[in-house]
């Protein structure tokens, strides 16, 4: 063989070694291909970090988002991701704060807070204003939903617009007969102290009290109902007394402003 023919064939022999180790490498190119395709579709099928969270760690962050009007908030938090809507519907913590609203309001809101709220404690607020003393039937119907729940009641908020706001007979003929067995904190405005009378009766558990208003508390109650109170903030309205002396053992916060009449001192007077 001359040295011409001997070239070629060590040619052809390379060409069907590079043929041979071509397909191979093709083959690993499309592989890969289809690799990186299936990890793309996995990463899209995939929850985001967020919805990957422990169900009880997402409700932490979602209930902490939570911003005023709280409905509202709510809501608008609920549209965040089909997930986050399904752990604030099954969630009671998210429903467990009832306001009844000043205006007409969809009944089957708040009967829907209750039903989804299950059987946790209640915070509840009253908001309404009526009017020379009269409730419509949506007023009506609203404080009846609240009221047929009082056992759940863990704390009550409820503001009048002013001293002569006749909401204060209404409230007070609605939770007369009523037990309030896990009430704790009660933050009430312009209101007399009957209603401090009632809930010291049927509210054997509460120990914050908020009470902006005229309270001749030394009229009406012992001093050592007192007792049991960790929080105590009296704003008075007009010139008043006080119990002496307030037995006051739990008492951990202690506000007391405007015209407050001691005959001792402060000291003196908190035993």
């Amino acid at each position: 063989m001359d040295e011409l023919a001997e070239a070629r064939a060590v040619l052809a022999v390379l060409e069907n070694r590079e043929r041979e180790l071509l397909l191979p490498l093709l083959d690993v190119h499309a592989a890969k291909a289809a690799q990186k395709s299936k990890i793309d579709k996995l990463i899209r099928a995939r929850p985001s970090s967020i919805n990957r969270l422990p169900t009880e760690l997402l409700v932490k962050i979602i209930y902490l988002s939570i911003d005023y009007p709280r409905n509202s908030s709510i809501q608008k938090l609920a549209g965040v991701s089909r997930r986050w809507r399904e752990v604030i519907l099954g969630t009671p913590c998210f429903w467990t704060t009832i306001t009844v609203p000043q205006s007409d309001h969809n009944m089957l809101s708040i009967e829907a807070q209750l039903a989804r709220s299950c059987k946790a404690p209640l915070d509840v607020i009253l908001e309404w204003n009526p009017d020379e003393g009269n409730l419509g039937p949506t007023h009506r119907h609203q404080l009846d939903l609240i009221v047929s729940c009082a056992n759940r009641w863990r704390s009550l908020k409820c503001h009048k617009k002013n001293t002569s706001d006749p909401v204060a007979d209404i409230v007070v003929r609605a939770f007369k007969h009523l037990e309030f067995p896990l009430l704790r904190y009660i933050d009430l405005k312009y209101f007399d102290t009957r209603i401090i009378v009632l809930f010291s009766a049927n509210a054997p558990a509460l120990e914050h009290l908020v009470f902006h208003g005229y309270f001749p508390l030394d009229k009406v109650l012992p001093a050592t109902w007192f007792t049991r109170l960790k929080t105590l903030m009296l704003h008075a309205h007009g010139f008043q007394f006080l119990p002496v002396p307030i037995h006051a053992q739990s008492l951990t916060r202690l506000s007391l402003i405007g015209n407050l009449y001691f005959k001792r001192t402060v000291s003196s007077v908190l035993c």
